[in-house]
């Protein structure tokens, strides 16, 4: 596998301490937007640091600036997770980046052969999820995700929203998507 079919990156991970907060500022300060929020979020079938455990409860948001999407993270609990690590580690900020290779299963060999290890792995209603840390560069988290069709649907109304978006109605519930 050539590293170009991860895809190009798609996705910017943001760990914050509180997503209203973090919503309002990036929507009134950097002008993105609008956010599509999902409030109490909790996974299926979560595996962190190879132990299945309960998933987290998070609160994820995502809006558009042009094609690069940010996620905003806001964990609620103290399941271990890549999230309160980060947060134990450092101020909240940008934690991983994120791309929807073409192959899922593909990708995901590929990162784990060139030494990459997956810390966290998640499935969900709209398919898998993997984020990886190369012992090289262990602040460098990777994530990828399974573009099924309602994957790759949702992320192109949050595109289409941001292309229109006039600075009113900043944060809408994930729902309306």
């Amino acid at each position: 596998m050539n590293p170009c079919q991860l895809g190009p990156v798609a996705q910017i991970g943001i760990i914050v301490e509180d997503i209203d907060a973090a919503m309002r500022h990036w929507a009134q300060a950097c002008g993105i937007g609008p956010w599509f929020l999902m409030k109490r979020q909790q996974l299926d079938a979560y595996i962190y640091r190879g132990e299945i455990l309960p998933p987290p409860d998070v609160s994820l948001a995502f809006a558009n600036s042009g094609h690069l999407q940010f996620e905003l993270v806001q964990q609620h609990c103290h399941t271990p997770s890549i999230y309160r690590d980060f947060l134990a580690s450092r101020p909240q900020g940008m934690q991983h980046w994120a791309t929807g290779p073409t192959d899922y299963d593909l990708a995901h060999r590929w990162l784990v052969r060139t030494g990459h290890i997956p810390v966290q792995e998640a499935s969900g209603n709209r398919g898998r999820l993997a984020y990886f840390q190369h012992p090289s560069q262990p602040w460098n988290i990777v994530e990828i995700n399974e573009m099924t069709l309602a994957r790759q649907s949702t992320y192109e109304k949050i595109r289409l929203a941001a292309l229109c978006w006039d600075g009113e109605n900043s944060v809408r519930d994930f729902s309306e998507l």
